[in-house]
């Protein structure tokens, strides 16, 4: 759970950009940060766009925010390239452990009682 030791001035060094979000950028922020807040009865949320929309950008900021009201925000990432542009640097398939073989019928396989269980409990926000 290395993640969880966020530096401090490191997130706030990011949160400082949050002006330089383009007016689409600052809707979809403060709809997720109002939701974060239990202002608006929404939970999840799907953030598609063209390449070079900044979305990498964006989502930075919003982990920073969560991070620094000391909550627990991870992210996930479906391929190891994008993986590697977000903090975190971490596939959906090896944070949650998913098999890379699907079928209709799977199921993880998380103990009650692990870490990773702990984990999805007290998780706040994943992108």
């Amino acid at each position: 759970m290395e993640e969880l030791n966020y530096n401090k001035d490191k997130l706030r060094s990011i949160l400082v950009k949050e002006n330089l979000l383009n007016i689409d950028q600052k809707i979809i922020y403060n709809i997720i940060i109002k939701a974060f807040n239990n202002k608006i009865n929404q939970i999840v949320f799907f953030v598609n766009s063209f390449k070079g929309y900044r979305k990498t950008f964006l989502f930075n900021i919003i982990l920073a925010k969560v991070r620094l009201d000391y909550e627990i925000a991870i992210t996930v990432a479906l391929s190891e390239i994008v993986a590697l542009l977000l903090e975190g640097k971490r596939t959906a398939y090896l944070r949650f452990k998913i098999p890379i073989k699907l079928t209709e019928t799977l199921m993880l396989n998380i103990s009650q009682q692990s870490k990773l269980a702990y984990l999805i409990y007290i998780i706040k926000l994943i992108i």
